[in-house]
């Protein structure tokens, strides 16, 4: 047992937060706070950042 956590105690073990993949794609869900309605306009706020939609993106 003190064989498999040895790596862990001496600082030398790999945790999921210090992987960094390559090619990786992240996601932002926007939800409206309104739970039903009639959508009359949809427009893209300007944010300063790279929006791509569809698959060919992905």
């Amino acid at each position: 047992m003190i064989q498999e956590h040895l790596p862990l105690i001496t600082g030398k073990g790999s945790y999921i937060d210090g992987i960094s993949p390559k090619n990786v794609v992240y996601l932002s869900v926007v939800r409206s706070p309104i739970a039903r309605g009639i959508i009359k306009n949809i427009s893209k706020p300007n944010l300063g950042q790279i929006s791509l939609m569809g698959s060919k993106f992905i």
